[in-house]
């Protein structure tokens, strides 16, 4: 059996790579989403902590719920969410393992001229490092995934980099809104994931 790797591209690994970077000293984050270990999607959310989020990076269901409805509306497996450690590394905290996320991809910024990026397989609270290899953006087809269709041409690569953009800077600057969406079960409305 081969060694498990993820793949991503080195438009994506700079999205994330710049999300987190921004938004310092706050913790920052997402969802990816891929097919055969090959990260193929970002969805950048808001850390939804009320009040500490500098050392937390807080997550509702409705997030959850709608990052797997996104990944799979497009045929991609949902992976786990990514996000930073301001002044950490780049290793998954115990509050981290304890959300039963299988993937968790760590952003450590204790050197922000020099940031760190990790995957990690959860088992209960242990966690073993999974590489992750850049590859180049040459040769690779980008999907714009909004709006219902999918397209392939250079104009829908650039509008769609200019919404990513938007998503992230809303984000930043505590401006992001996201469309109420009805919880499954209404006793877990209120349910939060955090990550430190």
């Amino acid at each position: 059996m081969s060694e498990l790797i993820f793949t991503i591209t080195q438009r994506h690994y700079e999205m994330i790579i710049r999300q987190t970077l921004e938004n310092l000293p706050q913790e920052s984050g997402g969802f990816l989403g891929g097919k055969d270990f090959t990260i193929k999607a970002v969805m950048p959310v808001y850390n939804q902590h009320l009040y500490n989020k500098t050392d937390t990076f807080a997550i509702t269901q409705d997030d959850v719920l709608r990052a797997h409805d996104f990944f799979a509306k497009h045929g991609l497996d949902y992976y786990g969410v990514y996000h930073s450690h301001p002044k950490g590394i780049a290793e998954p905290s115990q509050q981290d393992l304890s959300t039963n996320n299988r993937y968790h991809f760590i952003v450590g910024l204790r050197n922000p001229q020099n940031p760190e990026f990790n995957a990690f397989q959860a088992f209960g609270y242990r966690a073993q490092q999974i590489p992750i290899r850049i590859i180049d953006n040459k040769g690779i087809t980008v999907l714009e995934l909004h709006g219902g269709q999918k397209k392939e041409n250079s104009n829908d690569l650039h509008h769609e980099m200019g919404r990513l953009s938007n998503m992230i800077d809303d984000i930043k600057k505590d401006r992001a809104i996201y469309p109420k969406l009805s919880p499954s079960n209404p006793f877990d409305s209120s349910n939060f994931n955090t990550l430190a």
